[in-house]
C-alpha cells in the first residue's frame, strides 16, 4: 500500500477481502483492497472429499480435519498481518463489516504496540457495495 494521504480510514473487512476507504475531512476514497491469501481445497491422491479419505465408506471421518484447520488458521494469520501492515500509517480507524472477521481482527491488533495512541472504533455493518463503504465511512467520520 501507498503512503496515506490521510490519518482517517475505513476498513470494511469479512474473511474474504478489506477495503481500505481513506477520510480527507470531506470525501472518502477506497484506495486499496486486500485478499486473503488461499490455498484452496487440499487432497491427496484417492481422497473423495471431506468426510472419506480413500475409502467409500460413509461412516469414515476425514484424518485430515486437523491439518485443514491448521491450514486455515495459517491462511487467517496471514491476511490480518498483510492488514495489520497496512494500518501503522493511520492515527484514526474505523473496522467493520458483517460476520465476526472485525472482532477477531480488532482483538488481534488491541495487543499490539503499534497502535498505542490510535483511535480505534468497531461497527458492525452488512455486506456493501463499495459506493455504500464510502458513503458509511464518510457519514462515521462526518458524525465524529
Amino acid at each position: 500500500m501507498k503512503t496515506p494521504k490521510h490519518n482517517r480510514v475505513g476498513v470494511w473487512m469479512d474473511y474474504a477481502n478489506a477495503y481500505f476507504i481513506e477520510y480527507d475531512g470531506i470525501n472518502a476514497l477506497i484506495v486499496d483492497a486486500i485478499e486473503a491469501p488461499s490455498v484452496g481445497q487440499l487432497r491427496e491422491k484417492g481422497e473423495t472429499d471431506n468426510k472419506t479419505r480413500f475409502s467409500e465408506d460413509p461412516q469414515q471421518s476425514s484424518p485430515n480435519e486437523y491439518s485443514k484447520r491448521n491450514i486455515e488458521q495459517e491462511e487467517l494469520k496471514q491476511y490480518f498481518k498483510m492488514l495489520e501492515k497496512n494500518l501503522e500509517a493511520y492515527r484514526d480507524i474505523l473496522l467493520f463489516g458483517p460476520g465476526t472477521a472485525r472482532d477477531k481482527f480488532f482483538k488481534r491488533i488491541s495487543e499490539k504496540h503499534f497502535l498505542e495512541g490510535k483511535r480505534i472504533s468497531v461497527q458492525i455493518s452488512d455486506k456493501l457495495t463499495e459506493n455504500q463503504m464510502v458513503a458509511f465511512v464518510e457519514d462515521y467520520f462526518e458524525t465524529k
